[in-house]
């Protein structure tokens, strides 16, 4: 008897930690000018993340990897606390996690499916 209750919460354990695993499928506004630090706190299970450029040297936004279905890039609405223009693109994550979120772009398999802003 023990089994057959025990089998039902694990099921539902296992379908609760995939579900919070990737934000991907949430509602992301609530980060919109919220630190990156927050963001990241609040959704961990990422895979890497990518300080990216628009320009060479120039930072430009966070690339937050979950999986091939699941990427998310975190746009600060500007820098207030790293210097965004470095030629050796050696920029300081502590100083980026602390910027404003000002645009989130939600991609799949490459793809971008929703941007908030």
């Amino acid at each position: 008897m023990k089994r057959i209750l025990l089998l039902p919460l694990l099921v539902l354990a296992c379908q609760t930690e995939t579900t919070q695993q990737t934000p991907c499928s949430r509602n992301l506004e609530k980060y919109l000018n919220s630190s990156v630090k927050s963001f990241l706190k609040e959704n961990p299970s990422y895979q890497r993340i990518t300080i990216m450029d628009s320009k060479p040297g120039l930072a430009h936004s966070l690339l937050v990897v979950y999986s091939r279905d699941c990427t998310v890039e975190l746009i600060p609405s500007k820098f207030e606390h790293m210097m965004p223009f470095d030629t050796n693109m050696g920029w300081n994550m502590e100083k980026f996690q602390k910027e404003k979120i000002g645009s989130i772009e939600v991609y799949s398999s490459d793809k971008l499916i929703h941007r908030i802003e």
